[in-house]
């Protein structure tokens, strides 16, 4: 794998046959993103935009992509089945069939089980095997009394394994909300 960064950012994929004069694989919808950093496990790939957004393809690999279980997604979104039919005959096999692979880089949403979409920031990620983490935190200011409370506020750092969506605070500063 090779990239870029930059506004223009550009990325290319190889793999371990590929040669000096192998032409290089483009992934249409990684060029001029903003790339700055690309990760890359086994089975799935992971690539972080300058405005903090995390991208992940290739294999669900028990969720290393962050999109969510495909057994639990709707049919034709990123990370599901392409139709209830293939989903239907996975199920039925006991989830020995085929999962999908997502083939186009897909932004992973860190509020799976939040009740309402959250504005979060990326700045760190990692992969390998059949793992995927993030580094992410919170761009809304809140506090104990609520959302933009004048109170002291709490800046929470989340670090996110993408396997299982799970959340851990690592670390929490409190800091001053000033007007």
């Amino acid at each position: 794998m090779a990239y870029s960064t930059g506004s223009s950012s550009v990325v290319l994929i190889g793999d371990t046959e590929t040669k000096p004069d192998t032409e290089p694989k483009v992934i249409q919808e990684l060029q001029n993103k903003s790339v700055i950093s690309v990760v890359i496990g086994d089975y799935h790939n992971a690539a972080l935009t300058a405005n903090g957004k995390l991208l992940t393809w290739g294999a669900y690999s028990n969720g290393a992509l962050g999109l969510g279980d495909p057994t639990k997604l709707e049919p034709g979104t990123p990370g599901g089945f392409a139709n209830e039919r293939s989903k239907t005959l996975t199920l039925e096999r006991g989830r020995s069939g085929e999962l999908p692979e997502v083939n186009v880089p897909t932004e992973v949403r860190f509020d799976h089980n939040s009740k309402t979409p959250r504005d979060r920031f990326c700045f760190s990620a990692t992969a390998a095997g059949w793992h995927t983490g993030a580094l992410v935190i919170d761009l809304e200011v809140r506090s104990a009394l609520g959302l933009f409370a004048r109170t002291e506020s709490v800046l929470t750092f989340q670090i996110y394994s993408l396997e299982m969506m799970t959340m851990r605070s690592r670390c929490k500063r409190r800091t001053q909300h000033r007007r």
